[in-house]
């Protein structure tokens, strides 16, 4: 869309991809776009690459082609309007290479691995994101060429866990950034059903989305949002061990216990590790959009996440034994996300913004069109399952719910009922509460001690006067 900034009615230019339902409403999958002096718009849409149209509309044209597994990012036409900067991203946040490409020839050639979010800056000087802090080096606009060695700038930028990077370079020389600075970290607590809350020894993190083992006695659980890594708590040893790591180029989303308790599945791709840490990372399928959410109770079926599904987020089953099986289940127009197997295996439960609200469905498992039930009335989501009765627990917008169920003669749900209010930290997509094996106690997030609300992540950080540092960190001439 275009409007004027004296305002006024927006002007549609052109549809670059058809609609994506995900977490925070409908989106496109864009990923960044650059306005010309020439009045063309470059735009990397997710999974098609980068595309240009003229700012006053028309056939939109295909400038490159994404590989398999990466996306492109953050398009800025370079001041020559003949090349484009862009970052050839890998399915994990703040980890690619700068790209550029000749739009007279269309061909890309990588300028500087290991750095993302790339911005040319009147100076002479390229500056990027690598490792959440922002890099300068000299960059010849002529020649398309890195030049010397990259010099630190600014330190703690914020990431999202989905890649977006949160910073912005003005031409006359500001820069604005939201900052990652404060206290990044959560720590584990146990509340019973009335709200009480019992502290869990292990230390306070950067957590992300969690798992409790089978047998009630170890957490997995993804730490860091930018190259996270899968660890796993013992919480009668109160010991840490760390399974993934930067070598295995596999995402730690999602971590998901296989029945038995011996193995932890993340994504992504879909892998598998053994819980001790002994061992390679298995992958388990090669598609960089799937992450675990539950293993069937043999342990014979894996359900995953599906980024990639028409309503942006989709579900499906992946049967190990034939590890090509892959089949997305529920691909409807909505997203469709943390799914839930009931402890027998008969029972799907997960959360849908169907309604225009996310709520919580039942169905039956595996054959999951045969019924569904709308479990939550006034928003739901992360539901799991009482191990030891017909109890399903979810989260509402300020509470942790339950709903009593009968499976004879078919799934009937009760009304359901507020166990205790609940402010919940942390991010608030992927499912991050998990019940005892009695069913009595919820593992769930709070803030640090002494802290009063989520992470101190929102600052807004303005520089003036930025280009000057440039010059001084890098020399141009």
């Amino acid at each position: 869309m275009r409007v004027t900034l004296a305002g006024g009615s927006p002007t549609r230019i052109a549809e670059v991809t058809p609609p994506i339902v995900g977490v925070g409403g409908v989106g496109t999958g864009v990923r960044g776009g650059s306005w010309g002096f020439d009045d063309s718009i470059v735009v990397a849409v997710q999974q098609r690459g980068l595309i240009r149209v003229s700012a006053t509309g028309g056939e939109v044209a295909s400038l490159t082609t994404v590989d398999y597994g990466r996306q492109h990012w953050y398009p800025q036409i370079l001041p020559s309007g003949r090349a484009v900067l862009y970052t050839d991203s890998e399915p994990y946040p703040d980890s690619g290479d700068l790209k550029v490409l000749d739009l007279d020839t269309k061909e890309s050639r990588t300028v500087l691995r290991g750095g993302v979010a790339g911005h040319y800056t009147p100076t002479g000087h390229l500056v990027f994101l690598r490792g959440g802090d922002l890099w300068v080096v000299r960059f010849d606009p002529a020649t398309l060429t890195v030049q010397g060695q990259p010099a630190l700038v600014e330190q703690e930028i914020r990431v999202e866990p989905g890649g977006a990077i949160q910073f912005a370079v003005a031409q006359d020389g500001g820069l604005a950034y939201l900052s990652s600075i404060g206290d990044p970290t959560l720590r584990f607590v146990w509340v019973d059903r009335t709200g009480r809350e019992t502290p869990v020894a292990a230390p306070p993190a950067d957590y992300q989305e969690f798992a409790l083992s089978p047998d009630g006695t170890r957490i997995a659980v993804r730490i860091g949002s930018v190259q996270g890594a899968v660890w796993v708590y013992d919480l009668v040893r109160n010991t840490s061990s760390r399974i993934t790591f930067e070598a295995d180029k596999v995402g730690a989303t999602f971590p998901t216990w296989t029945p038995d308790g011996t193995r932890v599945a993340f994504g992504e791709p879909l892998s598998w590790k053994r819980a001790d840490g002994i061992g390679a990372v298995e992958r388990l399928d090669d598609a960089a959009v799937r992450a675990p959410q539950a293993f069937s109770a043999d342990g014979k079926t894996l359900m995953f996440e599906d980024r990639s599904a028409g309503g942006g987020y989709g579900l499906g089953v992946l049967t190990l034994e034939d590890k090509s099986s892959a089949t997305l289940v529920i691909d409807g127009p909505a997203a469709e996300r943390n799914a839930s197997l009931s402890p027998d295996g008969r029972w799907l439960a997960y959360s849908s913004n169907e309604t225009g609200q996310r709520q919580v469905f039942v169905r039956p498992f595996p054959d999951v069109n045969s019924g569904r039930w709308q479990i939550s009335t006034d928003g739901g989501d992360w539901p799991v399952w009482n191990p030891t009765g017909s109890e399903l627990f979810y989260r509402g917008p300020t509470v942790v719910m339950m709903v009593g169920f009968r499976t004879e003669p078919t799934f009937s749900p009760g009304p359901p009922s507020k166990l205790f209010d609940r402010t919940f930290v942390g991010g608030l997509a992927n499912r991050r509460m998990a019940v005892s094996r009695d069913g009595q106690r919820f593992l769930i997030f709070a803030p640090p001690q002494g802290a009063t609300g989520d992470k101190a992540r929102s600052q807004i950080i303005v520089v003036q006067g930025w280009f000057e540092e440039l010059k001084r960190l890098v020399p141009v001439n």
